[in-house]
């Protein structure tokens, strides 16, 4: 890796290509799942916090290009528990590299950083992390989904 930066998040230290991982997220698509599930994270992920953002723009990671979100439930507080992941071109160099538990990065949100790729965009290339995360956002749709 020519253009890479050693960053340290929570347990892992991990080394990114920025520039690269930005270029690639250039040329893919905004998640394209028409399901009102998908269509909610669209919009509420602009809400993030700023420290949670800062990690999506610090690995050159685009919010609204995941390969996978999905929801699991939703709280009595009426936030709806999300989860999915993004990759980003670099390497662990210290810490888990096999998901076996997230860690809590802010109130609500919780990461895991693995070596162990699925559903990689093919404009990826070598070498490779997954960023996995859960959390709770807001429903912001004016429609509402069925329970």
């Amino acid at each position: 890796m020519e253009n890479f930066e050693i960053m340290t998040v929570l347990n892992w230290k991990i080394k990114v290509d920025i520039k690269k991982t930005l270029e690639v997220y250039k040329s893919i698509s905004v998640i394209n799942c028409e399901c009102i599930y998908c269509q909610n994270y669209l919009q509420a992920c602009d809400l993030y916090e700023p420290e949670i953002k800062k990690l999506f723009d610090n690995l050159g990671v685009d919010v609204k290009k995941s390969p996978e979100i999905y929801t699991m439930n939703q709280g009595e507080d009426g936030r709806h528990f999300y989860g999915g992941w993004y990759h980003f071109i670099g390497e662990i160099i210290d810490g888990e590299k096999e998901l076996k538990s997230y860690q809590t990065f802010s109130k609500d949100f919780q990461i895991a950083f693995t070596e162990t790729i699925y559903m990689k965009n093919d404009q990826f290339t070598d070498p490779i992390v997954q960023l996995e995360f859960v959390g709770y956002l807001p429903w912001v749709l004016d429609a509402k989904p069925e329970i």
